[in-house]
């Protein structure tokens, strides 16, 4: 499925109604899907910046990206530079041997743990 980002606008004087917009289709007529593909509560930057500030000194923050890593790949890197988070491994998951990646898995530390540079894989 897409994945999209989602803008908010106010649709009344006082703000208190609020409607989602995609930037591109149409929300899924499932509520239960809609999160899942849809960004309503950010992309991968402001989960790698989310993470960080909760992640323990010698903390590991794994965290999975859709759409196939081979289009959103730079967005988990320049996310996790950003957030000063430093990606120790990836696994990118196929449902078929003949089929492109379905999303990729991606394990984060501090970028000044030391001890899981050791650790991580050459």
């Amino acid at each position: 499925p897409p994945y999209f980002k989602v803008a908010y606008e106010k649709s009344n004087e006082g703000g208190t109604d609020i409607t989602a917009k995609p930037a591109y289709g149409a929300l899924p007529s499932c509520e239960q899907s809609a999160p899942a593909r849809f960004e309503f509560r950010g992309g991968i930057e402001e989960y790698c910046k989310a993470a960080k500030s909760h992640l323990k000194a010698d903390g590991v923050f794994i965290v999975c990206e859709g759409l196939g890593p081979q289009i959103n790949a730079s967005r988990v890197t320049n996310g996790a530079k950003a957030a000063n988070l430093e990606i120790i491994d990836s696994i990118m998951v196929h449902g078929r041997d003949d089929k492109p990646p379905l999303f990729g898995v991606y394990a984060m530390c501090h970028s000044e743990n030391s001890h899981f540079k050791r650790c991580s894989k050459p």
